[in-house]
């Protein structure tokens, strides 16, 4: 079985990412004298707040709309009570939604893997990430689904990925598992056992040794095991 990563993987993240800031930057910049500050330094603010808070999200210190609201207030600057956060950051959600789309090879090598079983396992929220999937027409490809909101572990805990074996009653040792984080997805994939490769589609250089790397899913084909 071969199993997926979602965002940066399968889903162009990034792009939807700054697409959905300049929708929010240009909503709302001159409200919150945002009108002087560059959009692309805007967006690399509003990354370097997201992690941060996504981070203690998925560490469960914050429950996923908390985690929206936090972000705004620090964004924001200001004194906002959490109803007006919400608000701010359902404006970025809306032009984020609208610019959730697959990378150009994701649907040829779906179509291609139709004698294979499929699965995603990615962290996130457990309605958001399947929402993705459907948004994008890919859910159907999918057999297995896990995300980390549905178990509360999320990668790199490798709990994340024997529980998403288990869902598929397949050997941790016969699985697959496609991603383009090495720190989150393939070192804690491989220490269970898990063919791990590598997406570099950014031509990265490794933070640690990889076995498998590949630029495109193109090249997928060329590493599946026998």
């Amino acid at each position: 079985m071969i199993f997926f990563d979602l965002d940066g993987t399968l889903l162009d993240f990034k792009a939807a990412e700054f697409m959905g800031v300049r929708g929010f930057h240009q909503q709302f910049g001159e409200r919150l004298k945002l009108q002087d500050v560059p959009c692309e330094s805007f967006y690399e603010e509003w990354c370097r707040v997201a992690v941060k808070h996504y981070s203690r999200y998925l560490k469960g210190e914050l429950t996923f709309g908390q985690q929206q609201a936090e972000r705004m207030k620090e964004l924001v600057k200001g004194e906002i009570s959490d109803k007006e956060a919400s608000a701010f950051f359902d404006t970025y959600i809306y032009h984020f939604e609208q610019h959730w789309k697959p990378y150009d090879d994701v649907l040829p090598c779906l179509q291609k893997l139709s004698g294979y079983r499929l699965g995603v396992i990615t962290n996130g929220d457990s309605c958001q990430q399947r929402m993705k999937l459907e948004r994008m027409g890919l859910k159907d490809y999918f057999d297995v689904v896990v995300a980390s909101g549905d178990i509360g572990v999320s990668k790199p805990d490798a709990a994340i990925f024997t529980y998403a074996c288990q869902c598929a009653g397949e050997d941790v040792m016969k699985a697959t598992y496609v991603g383009d984080d090495v720190r989150t997805d393939i070192v804690p994939c491989e220490k269970l056992g898990i063919y791990g490769i590598w997406l570099n589609r950014k031509n990265e250089s490794p933070v640690v040794p990889v076995q498998r790397e590949i630029r495109s899913l193109d090249a997928l084909f060329d590493y599946l095991p026998c």
